[in-house]
């Protein structure tokens, strides 16, 4: 509930109190609601915050819905749900789940389906896919998951003190899978949350000097469009780098684009001749009338001052500050 994405979800969650809760009285119902419905204003108060400190406007950048970067298939969160969740064999139980409760229909199932059927396909929907958009929807998978496990049980132990066995010792696996799985997501968390700084503060720097129709290519495109909040240009002010130095070249002959160049060590996707370290790169730019304007430097790796990130900029009037 700290995205956008999850006012679809909000409208449901006042229904399911108002129309789902029909054994309290409406007042009762009303006071319940008040509830989840502070702790979702919260949660965006805090978000928009956010946004307004980091990108100068409470109100994020659209363009995942625009499709301008990371297009894939319809089906792409589908086949990545089993690697989401980090337990591969939790997916089957979710669709025991899933099956549970589209038949039992359970008032208290009934706020988990309408979780998982108003968020996933709305997601996949979203032309822009990213494997982290999908993150809220792992406490549901894994509810889900908890009551197909339950189902299972009771259909294959029918003595009640054999099925409370049985549940202590799916809880006790489980956790044991968990915590195989957990160095490695923690190794992955603390190398993202080392990742893609620099880019809020080469935005602006950007934004402060940017005049219309000024292409910029970047190697971090997306989080570049996120930082640096500049709505206004055309929805092609930003373009990635091409993979192809011949085609790089071609461009800025040819079409005279881009006038910006951000390039960054974090993409590890992007083209080996774009590198900012190798002094070949960067002289290969220069050749093209490239001039280095700005190094954003951050602490890395136990590295204090670690150039991350280049600005370039088509012209050769003032000096790199």
């Amino acid at each position: 509930l700290i995205k956008t994405s999850a006012l679809v979800v909000a409208p449901w969650i006042v229904i399911y109190y108002i129309s789902v809760l029909k054994n309290l009285p409406l007042r009762a119902r009303l006071r319940s609601l008040m509830i989840p419905m502070v702790l979702i204003l919260l949660s965006f108060g805090y978000y928009y915050s956010k946004n307004l400190i980091l990108i100068d406007s409470p109100f994020p950048s659209l363009t995942a819905l625009q499709g301008a970067y990371l297009i894939r298939p319809f089906w792409y969160y589908a086949a990545l749900i089993n690697h989401t969740s980090f337990v591969p064999i939790i997916p089957p139980f979710c669709l025991v789940g899933l099956v549970v409760i589209l038949f039992e229909k359970k008032p208290s199932h009934i706020l988990l389906l309408i979780w998982f059927a108003t968020v996933f396909p709305i997601l996949s929907f979203v032309p822009e896919k990213n494997a982290r958009y999908i993150e809220p929807l792992i406490p549901c998978l894994l509810l889900m998951a908890g009551i197909g496990i339950q189902k299972v049980i009771e259909l294959f132990i029918q003595r009640e003190k054999y099925r409370k066995a049985a549940l202590a010792m799916a809880l006790i696996f489980f956790f044991g899978i968990a915590q195989t799985a957990m160095p490695d997501f923690h190794s992955f968390i603390r190398s993202k949350s080392l990742q893609y700084s620099g880019f809020q503060e080469a935005g602006r720097w950007i934004r402060a000097r940017w005049k219309m129709r000024e292409y910029t290519m970047a190697t971090s495109e997306g989080a570049l469009r996120y930082t640096s909040s500049m709505n206004s240009p055309p929805d092609d002010w930003l373009l990635p780098i091409p993979r192809d130095r011949k085609e790089f070249e071609r461009m800025v002959i040819e079409e005279e684009i881009p006038h910006w160049l951000v390039l960054d060590i974090w993409e590890y996707t992007q083209p080996s001749w774009v590198n900012p370290r190798s002094a070949e790169n960067v002289a290969f730019l220069e050749r093209l009338g490239f001039v280095l304007r700005k190094i954003v430097y951050r602490n890395y790796n136990n590295q204090p001052r670690r150039a991350v990130l280049w600005i370039f900029e088509k012209e050769s009037a003032a000096p790199p500050s």
